[in-house]
C-alpha cells in the first residue's frame, strides 16, 4: 500500500452527498494525481494509505480493495447457524426446566394443602418447609423412577 500526502483539500456535493476532491502526492516518489474524489471520511488527516488506479476515462480513482476469500460469506453463514442452533438448543433445555420447576412447585403445594386440610392452624415455616421437601422430591431422581401406580 503506498502512502499519499494529501493537498488541495476542497469539499464538494453530488446528489445531496458531501465528498472531498484533493490532489494526492506519492510520499515516497513525490508524484502527484490531481483531483482524486473520496467521500466525507476518507481523506480525513494529511495523509491517505491505499492504492490509486487509472479509470477507463484516463483518471485516477481509489482503488477499491477486492474480497479475499469468495467463501468468506458462506462461512460466515455456517458461523451464524452453528451459533443460533446451540441457542435454541439451550432454550429448549431451560424451557424443559422451567416447566418441570412450574409442575414441581405446584404439585408440592397441592400435596401440602391436602396434608394440613383447609382453615385449620399451621405453622408458616413448617408449611414452607414441606412444600419445598416435596418439590425437590418432584425434581429428584426418585420420583422419576417411580412407577406412577
Amino acid at each position: 500500500m503506498a502512502k499519499y500526502k494529501i493537498t488541495d483539500k476542497v469539499e464538494k456535493e453530488w446528489q445531496g452527498k458531501k465528498f472531498i476532491q484533493a490532489t494526492l502526492v506519492d510520499a515516497e516518489t513525490g508524484d502527484e494525481f490531481p483531483n482524486i474524489g473520496a467521500w466525507a471520511g476518507e481523506f480525513s488527516g494529511e495523509f491517505f494509505e491505499g492504492e490509486l488506479e487509472k479509470s477507463d476515462k484516463g483518471y485516477w480513482k481509489i482503488k477499491k480493495p477486492k474480497a479475499g476469500n469468495p467463501n468468506f460469506k458462506t462461512q460466515q453463514i455456517k458461523e451464524v447457524m452453528d451459533t443460533k442452533r446451540q441457542d435454541v438448543a439451550r432454550s429448549m433445555d431451560r424451557k424443559e426446566e422451567s416447566i418441570a420447576l412450574a409442575g414441581a412447585q405446584r404439585d408440592a403445594v397441592l400435596i401440602v394443602i391436602n396434608l394440613y386440610g383447609a382453615g385449620q392452624g399451621y405453622n408458616e415455616n413448617e408449611i414452607k418447609e414441606n412444600v419445598v421437601k416435596w418439590r425437590n422430591w418432584f425434581l429428584s431422581d426418585d420420583f422419576r423412577n417411580v412407577p406412577p401406580f
